[in-house]
């Protein structure tokens, strides 16, 4: 029952609510020992149930304690119970296919457990305690990118999120690919983000280099965070309007598609002087609010005013870039709706202010157009 509340409110984009019932949601399964292999392991249906049970929880709270920028209630060196393992004769079971194949939930639970790795090592101030911490940094982002890249070297093919010219498959095959590819695409957005966010302090990413020299290569970074953010649209672009229009229904997805857009319009602010990169940036942000137009959520939707905002963000966001009067002008005649004009709201006092607020590593850039729970 916590668990459904929780994602009901996912589907409300309540992002605070979901975190507060998947905690109570662990605890409980916790209480009741279902993180111990003496209580789930066996080959019984029921035993199956409580195994699959279990991590798909394990997913939901790891993921959002992560993007929320808060504490986990779940402790690895206390979970042994085994992943739930494919069962190669469910006809004569009562199972559907989902809980057949559990290859999605093994790999989310891996990508779970290195998102909370993330924010305990990016994140967390506790990390970086000297100045011999900041030398390790780049060597951490790099040994985490390659874990969360090995999660996809084994996927069947239907989860191949990375690859338009998979068939379509299955309703339920199309949810699991699009749900696995968002959440591979966030954590590896917010892998590299604190790089792209630590630009935004100076006037361009050059001067921030010279000032995290012999740290980080910062450029590199914000291509990883960008392009992640980038191949999140377009999967959901792809899924929307191509393989399973019917995914619109899914109101938990404008979350994820809001913090692409904002990583995305981070980057912006450096993009005065590269008018074609720019142009490719806006392409994207502007696939992703036409996803947002058509997804049909029941939460921050009335006169589609999530999309409005973003258009509001995304106008400031070019006001606020290095100030090449012709490279705007282009935006604005290539992208008409960035001459939406914005009212006098405070979060547009400046636009610097406004994505330097955006910090908390997860959906919670959500709160700096309005979001908040």
């Amino acid at each position: 029952m916590l668990t459904s509340q929780a994602m009901y409110s996912l589907q409300l984009m309540r992002q605070n609510d979901a975190y507060l019932y998947l905690g109570h949601a662990t605890r409980t399964a916790m209480v009741l020992g279902l993180h111990r292999s003496q209580v789930t392991c066996g080959r019984e249906p029921h035993l199956h149930r409580l195994r699959h049970t279990f991590w798909i929880m394990y997913v939901f709270e790891r993921l959002s304690s992560v993007y929320m920028g808060r504490p986990s209630s779940l402790s690895d060196n206390q979970i042994d119970t085994a992943y739930p393992e494919d069962i190669p004769c469910y006809k004569d079971e009562p199972f559907h296919p989902p809980a057949v194949e559990c290859t999605w939930t093994r790999v989310m639970a891996d990508i779970a457990k290195l998102a909370d790795h993330i924010s305990v090592d990016v994140y967390s101030p506790a990390s970086i305690k000297s100045l011999a911490d900041t030398a390790k940094v780049e060597q951490t982002l790099l040994e985490y990118d390659a874990a969360l890249q090995a999660t996809t070297r084994c996927l069947p093919e239907y989860l191949h999120f990375f690859d338009e010219s998979v068939p379509v498959g299955e309703d339920w095959q199309e949810i699991q690919r699009l749900s696995l590819g968002f959440a591979y695409n966030v954590v590896r957005m917010l892998l590299y983000r604190p790089a792209l966010v630590l630009t935004t302090f100076f006037t361009s990413t050059s001067e921030a280099q010279r000032v995290a020299a012999g740290c980080i290569r910062l450029q590199e970074c914000i291509d990883n965070s960008t392009a992640a953010a980038r191949n999140l649209i377009s999967l959901a672009h792809d899924v929307y309007f191509r393989r399973f229009p019917d995914i619109r229904y899914d109101g938990a997805l404008a979350s994820y598609m809001v913090s692409a857009i904002m990583t995305l319009l981070y980057d912006v602010l450096n993009l005065g002087t590269e008018p074609d990169k720019a142009h490719e940036t806006f392409a994207v942000v502007e696939q992703g609010i036409r996803c947002l137009d058509d997804i049909e959520h029941t939460g921050y939707t009335v006169g589609k005013v999530l999309s409005m905002d973003l258009m509001k963000v995304a106008k400031q966001a070019v006001l606020a870039a290095d100030p090449v009067v012709d490279t705007n002008q282009v935006l604005v005649d290539s992208f008409p709706w960035l001459e939406y004009q914005p009212c006098s709201d405070a979060i547009y006092v400046s636009s610097r202010r406004v994505f330097s607020c955006a910090r908390n590593p997860g959906i919670g850039c959500c709160y700096v157009v309005g979001l908040s729970s």
